[in-house]
């Protein structure tokens, strides 16, 4: 099937691993192929792992990338209308419009970081060098959004004994029993985009679990909720509460005609930049799916579009 240079460079991209911590390659890739006039300078996050800055000009404009993907394949696959793939949208649909922009644009400035689906460990060593307006480019169909949710993961270690299970070790010593407790407390509690991820540490249906692990991620969606999840968390006593991300919700920052004010729900590294707006290609419903894909006249479409949005913060 016949492909677009546009689309070539996504699908070339695509075919590069980035999963958070192991971003090096893709990093790489983008080095290659952001034009020549640009001043290019790594800043390093961690061993072997670095953010990128790129800038032409003098501009007070930031488009902000981040180059990690969440885990699990998606095969490459090109339809009629769509392009499939890891980071289609996320991020990589998103850096390589925003990179083929530049043919649009004049003056710009370019952060690419690390580990935002983790820990935001890039954004978070670099969000100093954003010295004006950040464009944090994420799929909102288009849509300009000046607002977000914030994010609170935690992860739960609920310790107890070991012992057959035939035995009655009581509540206090059954790691599982209480931290099945304790989840379903926490659904009780009707938070916004509460999800429970990995459980980890049974060892058999006939043995009692020593130590019972699990990972959580709730998304909310005001400051009072905010704090009332916080209180909460640091109440419980029965188990263990690790926070691993505590970050507010992002209230708008900027006034733009036609942006909408409401909060995305997802959580973006708007979060660490003064003033911004997250945009971008892409549903963020097909996000870290199984059938994660662009819609090719999207794609086409993106770097216009990006142009507009630099072209109307630059004012």
């Amino acid at each position: 099937m016949k492909t677009t240079g546009l689309e070539n460079k996504l699908i070339t991209a695509l075919k590069i691993g980035s999963y958070s911590g192991n971003e090096g390659a893709f990093c790489k890739y983008i080095e290659k192929i952001i034009p020549k006039d640009f001043s290019i300078k790594k800043h390093v996050v961690s061993k072997g792992r670095y953010n990128i800055t790129a800038s032409r000009g003098n501009s007070n404009v930031w488009i902000v990338c981040h180059t990690d993907t969440v885990p699990g394949d998606v095969p490459i696959r090109i339809t009629k209308d769509k392009i499939f793939g890891r980071g289609a949208i996320d991020n990589k649909g998103n850096i390589i419009s925003a990179i083929e922009a530049t043919r649009l644009i004049g003056d710009i400035n370019f952060l690419f970081t690390v580990g935002e689906e983790v820990d935001f460990a890039g954004a978070r060593a670099s969000k100093d060098l954003v010295n004006g307006v950040a464009i944090v480019m994420e799929p909102t169909n288009f849509k300009i959004r000046t607002s977000q949710c914030g994010v609170i993961s935690f992860n739960i270690v609920s310790k107890g004994v070991r012992a057959h299970s035939s035995l009655d070790v009581g509540i206090k010593n059954h790691a599982m029993n209480k931290m099945m407790k304790t989840l379903n407390e926490l659904l009780k509690q009707k938070w916004h985009r509460l999800n429970i991820g990995p459980i980890e540490g049974g060892v058999a249906a006939n043995i009692i679990s020593k130590e019972i692990r699990a990972s959580l991620s709730v998304r909310p969606k005001s400051v009072d909720e905010f704090k009332t999840i916080m209180s909460y968390l640091s109440a419980i006593k029965e188990v263990k509460i690790d926070i691993i991300n505590a970050l507010k919700p992002k209230t708008k920052s900027i006034a733009i005609k036609g942006a909408i004010e409401d909060p995305v729900a997802f959580f973006s590294e708007l979060a660490f930049f003064e003033r911004g707006v997250v945009f971008g290609v892409g549903d963020i419903n097909l996000a870290h799916t199984d059938t994660e894909h662009i819609l090719r006249r999207d794609l086409e479409l993106a770097p216009s579009k990006i142009s507009d949005l630099v072209a109307s913060l630059s004012k």
